[in-house]
């Protein structure tokens, strides 16, 4: 029988930087290879980014 990936756990990346500096460096944890991940800027919006592989 072959095993389910297991769910990678919701993580923050960054926190208390500023909005108008355009971006932001993260480090990416060591999750399992995939196409369906998303970064999520929380506040008033909630913005979703599109799938990215890893």
């Amino acid at each position: 029988m072959a095993s389910l990936p297991v769910p990678v756990p919701n993580r923050v990346l960054a926190e208390g930087f500023d909005l108008r500096a355009g971006f932001v460096t993260v480090v990416v944890p060591n999750v399992p290879a995939g196409d369906d991940y998303t970064i999520t800027l929380f506040g008033d919006s909630g913005n979703i980014s599109d799938e990215f592989s890893i």
